[in-house]
């Protein structure tokens, strides 16, 4: 069976060493049998990373691991060929790198792109408007906007509770979302909420402390702990934010590690589930109660 080829372009800026926090990628683009490409931007930080993405194949007129290219005459670095296994069977594949510039630029005027490999030199237009769907700044807006409509309300009028809560975000084995309790006090409680199903042979992970990337110690309080029959065990626990440290944080989301005496695990929320969360919840809220910095224990 033949393996085909595929170009990937990627306009990437600082790519550091962490799980996509928000990622766009426009529609594949198929320039011919064994060639396409699709152009991306990933956040990591304030400074979005931005890529066009190419694959190629032994059986293609583009050698991956030979190439390089330039984007509207001016050289781009390539990213470490890497293989995309759901392409063709496994494409070989690389980014081309692109700079804030080069992107704004793009977004324009479209782009040339011009790959040269041992197999010869090709050349591609890509129209600005491919660049101009994946702009960052444009598609999380719109991603906040959809956040803060899907968040839930529920109110409960005998107990005097208000729960708002986002869109839950899977977990291998559970779920996690943000929610604000406000009880009797009217005092609002910010928490990450997280359930994780355990088998029998994880056990109890006992989580109990929870840092950000930046080191930021977060309260957690255990909610809820279950056993089975059969030795599996659920947890929930809640990592304490406030009103004030949940706005602060920039494009780059949550990334904060959940520790426990047994076991730890990495959780990352993306910057427009938390900027809809808190557009949902000062709709819901008046500014006043929604930003009061007093902090209670939520256990329940």
């Amino acid at each position: 069976m033949k393996t085909h080829t595929s170009l990937l372009l990627v306009a990437l800026l600082s790519l550091p060493p962490l799980a996509k926090a928000e990622y766009f990628e426009a529609p594949l683009a198929k320039i011919n049998s064994t060639e396409h490409y699709c152009v991306a931007s990933e956040t990591y930080s304030d400074k979005p990373a931005l890529y066009i993405i190419a694959y190629a194949a032994s059986s293609g007129k583009l050698d991956i691991d030979s190439m390089t290219a330039t984007v509207n005459g001016e050289a781009a670095k390539i990213s470490d060929p890497f293989v995309k296994k759901s392409f063709f069977g496994g494409a070989r594949a690389a980014n081309i790198n692109l700079s804030q510039a080069q992107f704004d630029r793009a977004c324009k005027d479209g782009v040339e792109l011009v790959v040269t490999s041992k197999k010869g030199t090709r050349k591609y237009q890509i129209p600005a408007a491919t660049f101009a769907s994946v702009k960052p700044e444009t598609r999380i807006a719109e991603r906040v906007e959809k956040n803060a409509s899907a968040c839930v309300v529920e109110k409960d009028n005998y107990q005097k509770t208000t729960i708002i809560k986002a869109p839950a975000i899977g977990l291998p084995r559970g779920e996690m979302f943000l929610r604000c309790v406000i009880g009797k006090s009217g005092v609002p409680i910010y928490q990450l909420f997280v359930h994780v199903h355990r088998t029998s042979n994880q056990g109890w992970a006992f989580f109990e402390k929870a840092y950000d990337s930046g080191g930021t110690e977060h309260e957690v309080t255990v909610i809820r702990r279950d056993a089975f029959n059969g030795g599996s065990v659920d947890e929930s626990v809640g990592v304490n934010f406030s009103h004030a440290e949940l706005a602060a944080i920039g494009n780059g989301g949550i990334d904060l590690k959940l520790i426990g005496k047994n076991d730890e695990q990495v959780l990352r929320v993306p910057s427009s589930s938390i900027k809809g969360f808190l557009q949902r919840v000062d709709t819901e809220l008046t500014p006043a109660v929604a930003r009061t910095t007093v902090q209670s224990k939520l256990s329940e």
